[in-house]
Order: C-alpha cells, then sequence, then structure tokens
C-alpha cells in the first residue's frame, strides 16, 4: 500500500512547501510527518482504488467516509479513565441546547455593544461567576485553554516583575510544560522547577531556595497538582513566593474549588484553570476555554490578557455592557498589546456559565463531594490490588497518578475490552481519572483489569 502524502495540484504557492521543508532539513512531506501520524493510519492510494473514477454523487462520498469512520472504535464515557487535564465529564442537554441558540453559536467578537447586549451580558455573567469560584475580584472573557493562560500568566509576571525567570512544580502536566516552554522561548524567559515532596505536595524549603538564588517574576504552584494530590500547602506557598517579591500563579482545578478554600481567598495574585470541568465535551481534544483570573490590582489590570467586559450605564440611566481596557488585544497599539490571543472563545465561556447556573452553589459542592468520594473509592481499591501508586497515602481529587509496566501493551489489551484505562505520561508513568461519569461498578471494572495486568 502506497501511504505517502502528496500536495494537491490545486493547493497555490507550491513553491513556497518546498522552500518551507527545506528550511526543516527535510526532502518532503511524508519525513516531516511521520513521527506524528503513525503509517497504519494513512488511508493512502490504495482506498480510492474501489471508487468509480468519475465525479462522486453526494450520497456515494458520504458512503465512503462513514465507511472509514466506521474503523474509529466508540467507547462509552464511563469506561474512559484517561486523566489530565481533560477528563469525562456529564455535559447537561441545557446548556448543549442553549449554546446551540443562533444568536450564540453564530456569534464573533461584539465590537458593536449597542446590537449585542444579549452576548455581552452572557460574557459579563461568566466573568461574574468564575470570580466568585476564584475567589479573585477579575475575570477575563475567555482564553484558548488551561495551559496557554499559563503561559499568558506567565509572561504577564514578566512583564511586571522585569525579572525573567519563572519557577514551575516538577509535577505540572508534561503538556503544560511543553507549551509553557514555547511560551517562554521567544522573550528568553528561564524556566525552572522547583521539587515536591513525598506526599506529592509542594516542597516548600526547596522552593523558597529557588525563590531565593533566581528571583523570579513568577512562581507556578497547583491545586490539585497535576498528578492528582489535594495538598493544604498552597496559602502557605503564596506566602513564600510573596516574600521574594515574586507574584504567586495558582493553576487549579475549577470543581475542587467547592471543597477547599479559593485561591484567591488565600492571596494568589493570579489563577488559571482548564475549563473542560465546567460543562465541555471531551471532543477528540478542543475546543477548550483558558480561565484567566487577578485580585483587584491596578498594576495587574493593565497587563491582564484577553477580553475583559464591563457593566455601566447609557444616557438614559439603563444597564448596559461593552468590552472595556481593550488597548490590551488586537483593537489598537498593537505593539504594545499584553497578548495575540485573539480567537472567539466566547461560546465555550457561555456554556461554562450555563453549567454553572444549572448546578447552583449545592450542586456545585455536591458533584465536588461525589468527584472526590469516587476518587477516594478508587484509591482503595488501586491498593488492594497491588498497584504501584505514586503517592499511596495523599489524598487525591479526580486525577491518580501510579507506575506501571508495559503501559502501551496494557493500554491497548484495556481498550480491546473497552476500557480506556489511563494517559500515559512517562514510559512508566501512568495517570487516570475518576469523575461523577463514572459508577462504583466501572471503577471496580478497571480495578480488576490492573490487577490482573499486575500479577
Amino acid at each position: 500500500m502506497n501511504n505517502s502524502i502528496k500536495l494537491h495540484p490545486w493547493l497555490p504557492n507550491q513553491g513556497y512547501y518546498s522552500k518551507m521543508l527545506n528550511a526543516l532539513g527535510y526532502q518532503d512531506i511524508n519525513e516531516l510527518l511521520k513521527e506524528a501520524i503513525p503509517q497504519e493510519l494513512l488511508i493512502g492510494d490504495d482506498a480510492f482504488k474501489s471508487l468509480p473514477k468519475r465525479a462522486l454523487m453526494p450520497w456515494e462520498v458520504e458512503k465512503f467516509v462513514k465507511s472509514r469512520l466506521s474503523r474509529n472504535p466508540v467507547f462509552e464515557l464511563s469506561k474512559v479513565f484517561a486523566g489530565g487535564p481533560i477528563c469525562p465529564h456529564y455535559v447537561h442537554p441545557v446548556t448543549l441546547y442553549i449554546i446551540s441558540r443562533g444568536e450564540f453559536l453564530t456569534a464573533y467578537t461584539p465590537y458593536q455593544p449597542e446590537i449585542n447586549q444579549g452576548l455581552l451580558q452572557a460574557l459579563y455573567e461568566y466573568q461574574s461567576l468564575l470570580s466568585e469560584l476564584l475567589g479573585v475580584e477579575v475575570v477575563n472573557a475567555g482564553m484558548y485553554d488551561g495551559a496557554t493562560s499559563l503561559g499568558e500568566a506567565a509572561l504577564m509576571t514578566v512583564r511586571i516583575k522585569r525579572e525573567k525567570t519563572v519557577l514551575m512544580p516538577e509535577s505540572l502536566h508534561p503538556q503544560y510544560k511543553a507549551v509553557l516552554k514555547t511560551y517562554l522561548y521567544g522573550p528568553g524567559v528561564k524556566l525552572l522547577e522547583y521539587k515536591t515532596d513525598a506526599d506529592g505536595a509542594p516542597d516548600l524549603k526547596d522552593l523558597e531556595e529557588k525563590a531565593r538564588s533566581s528571583k523570579p517574576s513568577g512562581v507556578i504552584l497547583e491545586l490539585p497538582t497535576s498528578e492528582g494530590v489535594l495538598h493544604d500547602k498552597l496559602e502557605e506557598a503564596i506566602e513564600t513566593v510573596h516574600s521574594y517579591n515574586a507574584l504567586a500563579i495558582s493553576l487549579v482545578e475549577p470543581l475542587a474549588l467547592a471543597l477547599v478554600k479559593p485561591p484567591g481567598e488565600m492571596g494568589s495574585d493570579i489563577v488559571v484553570a482548564e475549563g473542560q470541568s465546567l460543562g465541555l465535551p471531551m471532543s477528540g481534544g478542543g475546543s477548550r476555554l483558558g480561565i484567566f483570573g487577578i485580585k483587584w490590582d491596578r498594576v495587574l489590570l493593565r497587563q491582564l490578557p484577553g477580553r475583559l467586559i464591563g457593566s455601566t450605564v447609557d444616557v438614559d440611566g439603563r444597564r448596559g455592557f461593552m468590552m472595556i481596557l481593550q488597548t490590551r488585544e488586537q483593537h489598537i497599539r498593537r505593539e504594545r498589546a499584553t497578548s495575540n490571543i485573539t480567537t472567539n472563545a466566547s461560546l465555550n465561556a457561555i456554556a461554562v456559565a450555563v453549567h454553572l447556573a444549572l448546578l447552583g452553589k449545592k450542586g456545585l459542592s455536591f458533584l465536588s463531594a461525589l468527584i472526590y468520594e469516587r476518587t477516594q473509592y478508587a484509591l482503595k481499591l488501586l491498593r488492594q490490588s497491588g498497584t504501584s501508586l505514586k503517592y499511596p497515602f495523599s489524598r487525591h481529587f479526580k486525577n491518580v497518578t501510579y507506575n506501571i509496566e508495559n503501559p502501551k501493551s496494557v493500554f491497548v489489551s484495556a481498550c480491546n475490552q473497552g476500557i480506556i484505562p489511563f494517559a500515559i505520561l512517562t514510559r512508566n508513568s501512568v495517570i487516570s481519572c475518576f469523575t461523577e461519569v463514572h459508577a462504583h461498578s466501572d471503577i471496580d471494572a478497571l480495578a480488576k483489569l490492573l490487577s490482573e495486568k499486575v500479577r
């Protein structure tokens, strides 16, 4: 089978593709993509041999595409345990219905407030809800995802403090680390790691030593950690960061904030998060929502990336909404813009607002407690099964990290049984999640499967 990728002759500027490939050191596009796309996944020319040598009718095209899509396995949400920043959660049909309405679904940037009051108010409500949840006074109208929010937060601290060093925990998710390195590479910002202790919490002694020696602009703290540990050292860590004149960036799981004190109330300067757990489907990797909040501070406010929606009254005294402090983005003074974040993640922000409104305070507390209970139940079973937990005696929320031999073969074997057991972090380290969609019987099935592999 010929699985090579060919540039279609209809594509313009063919010469530029060759120049770009040569600059990267590749002969053709197949060389460039062979590491990213496994050969067995490429359709190749042979797949099209059965098609007639003529223009196809729409139903013929649809039939062919469906035949290819039918090769993809479909997993029940309750059988997906792949952990990390993105996890399976229940999305209420009301949320999906409201964001499917034309006035939200097709709306773009609300440049003209006089004809966009509904959209602007929805985003204002999102900001207000998240402000209360995070314990900060200001939240912007949404960014790409959690990883890019974290990158923007790191850059923001450098602009304010003028020191080209940022500290991050060694427990940070590998993909978040990769995004951070990409964001900080251009400005020449040094990214240093501080250690976690034996319980998976931040090692405050090492954090203090690194802060003293490197003089960072900002320090990234996690609650819970990317490895799932729900520790009680965030407030003390924030105090340590402030004692060395750095800004504290808290990367949080929003659902956990119904169980613990919000980071803003602990003194965090910047709070960022991935919003997928608040009413967004997994959707094969996108699209996401980056949550970004700050405490009330004029310096922080002037450097805040992303859009900000404000409320005022018009000449007749009626309440109205508009975008405010727009110098930060693509509108004016571009050479001084705080960020190039300009895409419209507003639909996902509205979905999160609807989801939180549906849950209410009691519903959110119930959901968080349910996820915590599911996680403790899973930890108990994993201990009993002999699974090598990374932090066997620490409290966890949603995510649990453990070691397993030959994770790729275990993964394939589990998938053949209808279960996605974990996400692979490193060669022998994996992470599983446990949320409201996982019944005890689902967790039992995963623990049994892992127990068999351990034996």
